[in-house]
């Protein structure tokens, strides 16, 4: 999450969000906080830290406000890149794009710009954070980062400024061996039952089981004859696509996470002017070609479960 400042919050606005969060605390104790960490901050030892992944934690600006936030994070040659997300009060959301660069012994990053916005209309009230921290041996063994911040409005004006704090979300590495030894006795039972589809044709109750080379699944589908009306439904991760089939391809696309796998069905809603109701479907980034012609009568279905290693 990140941190939106809005000007027009009114008091009553500012208690509601108050007593949802509990954002607002007394000076005293922000001045703890803020005395604790620039405590921590000034600790001198200097060590490197694995960037990647989830961070969570707190902003602690000067007004003694204090706001949750969470960031999804990567390093890649000192570049540094990211996304943050913000929720508030009356459904209000934001999402970021995070960009920096990280050099010996100091880390830089910044919302850059917004990547989606609840209510447009606010986008003038927007205060994007800029992070500076030191990296610390002590808090980089326990995977903690923790430094300064200076909020700008989008004309440059600065709307915030405080301390941080971040703790990365770990996934305990049992839990992660576990996945894997659970994906692949699936993908194992699935092997044993279906084959990998070596036929052109993809008719009736058939499974095509299909592995990707990248997170990004891409489903193309189109009429490979004459338009006659053929209509087939398309359900991924239980959402539903009715498509009237034409020369022109649809793209349909997904994010198949590593170590996940996914179920398409396909079914046909009528067989058009002339049956079967027949159609081209390929998808890309797959492992080998997945370029398939199907064939199918009305209310006959069939199946494609896509993986990601």
């Amino acid at each position: 999450m990140d941190i939106v400042f809005l000007k027009n919050f009114s008091l009553q606005e500012k208690i509601e969000l108050t007593l949802k969060g509990n954002l607002f605390k007394t000076q005293r104790q922000a001045h703890l906080l803020i005395a604790i960490l620039s405590f921590l901050y000034s600790l001198t030892a200097v060590g490197q830290i694995d960037l990647d992944g989830k961070w969570t934690g707190t902003l602690i600006n000067e007004t003694a406000s204090i706001y949750p936030v969470q960031l999804k994070l990567k390093s890649k040659a000192g570049i540094i890149s990211g996304e943050m997300s913000t929720y508030g009060p009356e459904d209000f959301s934001v999402v970021t794009a995070i960009k920096g660069k990280e050099t010996k012994g100091a880390l830089n990053f910044w919302e850059d710009h917004i990547i989606s916005l609840s209510d447009s209309s606010l986008i003038d009230e927007m205060c994007f954070i800029n992070f500076k921290v030191e990296h610390n041996e002590e808090l980089a063994k326990e995977k903690v980062i923790n430094g300064t911040y200076i909020g700008y409005y989008k004309d440059k004006t600065p709307c915030d400024s405080g301390n941080f704090v971040l703790k990365k979300i770990a996934v305990p590495k049992k839990l992660v061996s576990m996945l894997n030894k659970r994906l692949q006795s699936a993908m194992d039972t699935l092997n044993s039952v279906y084959t990998q589809d070596n036929n052109d044709t993809l008719s009736s109750n058939e499974i095509s089981l299909v592995e990707l080379n990248n997170s990004a699944l891409e489903l193309i589908i189109w009429d490979n004859g004459i338009e006659d009306g053929d209509s087939i439904r398309v359900i991924v991760a239980d959402k539903i696509h009715d498509i009237e089939l034409r020369k022109k391809p649809v793209s349909i696309t997904h994010i198949v996470e590593p170590g996940s796998m996914l179920s398409i069905e396909i079914s046909a809603l009528n067989t058009g002017a002339k049956a079967p109701n027949t159609g081209g479907i390929r998808i890309t980034k797959s492992v080998g070609t997945f370029d398939k012609v199907m064939n199918l009568n009305t209310e006959e279905h069939f199946k494609i479960v896509v993986y990601h290693k």
